[in-house]
């Protein structure tokens, strides 16, 4: 099993899969296509974590600003 680094900044992900010796790609997975592309380029996926996140407002949701929301949606 191939370990694959997909990172949204796509020269950390390059830096991590060099010290682990294993491939790189960009997450930035607006589209099925460009997920359905990442799944062609390593062959298959047996795990999967998705351990994405963003420092973003730190309340209630009910006390977040909804242009501080709109901004989270948008990079996820």
């Amino acid at each position: 099993m191939a370990l694959q680094i997909c990172d949204i900044d796509l020269e950390k992900g390059e830096r991590l899969a060099g010290k682990m010796a294993c491939g790189s790609s960009p997450a930035i997975w607006q589209k099925k296509k460009d997920i359905v592309s990442m799944v062609k380029g390593v062959g298959s996926v047996q795990l999967l974590v998705n351990n994405g996140g963003i420092s973003g407002p730190m309340a209630p949701v009910a006390d977040i600003n909804i242009n501080e929301w709109r901004y989270v949606l948008k990079l996820m």
